[in-house]
């Protein structure tokens, strides 16, 4: 087991109660500020990072998560739950492929650890082997004991998730409800649950969504969910001003933290700097291979359909949505997508640095695409980064997504999105 110790122990101690007592009563900030006082003293204080990285999570900053879960690891390595968090955080991240080892050396040390059994699932689910996660997740459930039944209902959940993600909205629909009865609030089941099927005046669950709202305790986010699964129902029954107002309270109760400000100078200096003459002075930096294919866009704008549509062909593979792009952004100038600012630094990189960074973006895509003549990477907020991408792979192709402005602004307002997307929350920002 990880303890605190030394002579702020009691300190420390005193400060993670504190904090428990802050997420108890949904203030994430006050968390946060008691566990960063850890670090101020302790720096390498690994409870305190893996804390930092579930309250991460449950404000959906995955990449920053992802951040604390690793300083946490690296302080104690060989602590299974560490691992796993990692693991959730990775995944949650859209690296799948990257939790994997995590994952395995969790179960390694814990063989019966249920939340690495779970996240395991999941990795393979998102990674498109629906048949392996369905598998793990059956044996799973084989082996629980009585006393195990919150287990079982995680284990419900995923194989719903799963069926839903393979086609199976009707099995999955069945799961989903089995799940709300026991936990009425989760988030990610009343998402699944409007998402499996269109509802009707005979067929709905407007009873299952208003018995989530009226829960005690609801987190931003659980809050956001429901809201947004009572608005997907109103607006399929065709009750549409009730759905409206459905969708914008999900909207109102997590505000846009979106800086258009930051956005437009970003775009600016992009345009200024990805100019025909600057990318041909670099055209033999880069890696001159084919293989990669990225679909751009706005969320909501048919990058999935076009991804869809490609992967049909025997010789094409879809990879979802990778974060490896804004990954190579990131190593390459301290800056990532999100992050906006400092996109000029790009232009103090060696010919090496290119091409180093577009050869560690082909070793991970390579080892999940397999023998395929084509690899698609479908983050549609690589349009950021285009100039970027042509950098690293001045022969690739690169799709735009476009569709209606007005269809995708509805499209994103009335979907949940993580913070990076905030601006769909706000019909000003979105206009």
């Amino acid at each position: 087991m990880v303890s605190t110790s030394g002579s702020r122990g009691g300190q420390a101690a005193a400060l993670f109660a504190r904090a428990a007592e802050c997420r108890a009563r949904n203030d994430p900030g006050g968390a946060e500020y008691c566990l960063r006082t850890i670090l101020t003293f302790d720096a390498g204080n690994a409870l305190a990072h893996n804390a930092l990285g579930n309250l991460a999570i449950s404000t959906d900053q995955h990449r920053l998560a992802v951040e604390h879960h690793r300083l946490a690891v690296r302080a104690a390595p060989g602590e299974p739950g560490f691992r796993n968090d990692l693991a959730n955080s990775l995944i949650l991240f859209g690296d799948p492929a990257a939790a994997l080892p995590h994952l395995r050396r969790a179960l390694e040390r814990a063989p019966t650890l249920r939340p690495a059994q779970l996240n395991l699932a999941r990795a393979y689910r998102d990674l498109g082997d629906a048949d392996r996660a369905l598998a793990l997740l059956g044996n799973l459930g084989a082996n629980l004991k009585p006393e195990e039944s919150a287990v079982g209902v995680g284990v419900d959940l995923e194989r719903a998730l799963t069926l839903l993600a393979i086609g199976e909205g009707g099995a999955a629909r069945s799961l989903f409800r089995k799940v709300l009865a026991v936990r009425p609030d989760d988030a990610r089941a009343l998402d699944g649950l409007v998402t499996c099927h269109r509802a009707t005046a005979e067929v709905h669950d407007l009873d299952i969504v208003d018995t989530a709202l009226s829960q005690p305790g609801l987190s931003t986010r659980q809050r956001a969910v429901a809201n947004r699964a009572r608005g997907k129902i109103l607006d399929d029954l065709g009750r549409y001003d009730e759905a409206f107002d459905a969708f914008r309270q999900a909207n109102a109760s997590s505000p846009s933290r979106f800086d258009i400000e930051a956005h437009e100078a970003f775009i600016e200096a992009s345009i200024s700097l990805f100019t025909p003459r600057f990318l041909a002075e670099r055209r033999d930096h880069g890696v001159a291979t084919e293989r990669p294919v990225f679909i751009v866009g706005l969320p909501r704008s048919g990058t999935s359909l076009v991804e869809q549509i490609l992967a049909s062909h025997p010789a094409v593979v879809g990879l979802g949505e990778l974060n490896l792009v804004e990954e190579t952004l990131l190593s390459a100038t301290g800056i990532s997508a999100a992050g906006l600012p400092g996109i000029e630094k790009l232009s103090g990189l060696s010919a090496a640095d290119v091409h180093r960074l577009a050869k560690t973006y082909l070793a991970a895509t390579d080892a999940r695409a397999g023998t395929a003549l084509r690899a698609i990477d479908k983050m549609p907020h690589n349009f950021l980064v285009v100039g970027w991408i042509a950098m690293m792979f001045p022969r690739v192709r690169i799709i735009h997504c476009m569709r209606d402005p007005l269809d995708v602004c509805v499209s994103l307002y009335t979907h949940y999105f993580s913070d990076t997307h905030s601006y769909s929350r706000d019909l000003a920002l979105l206009g």
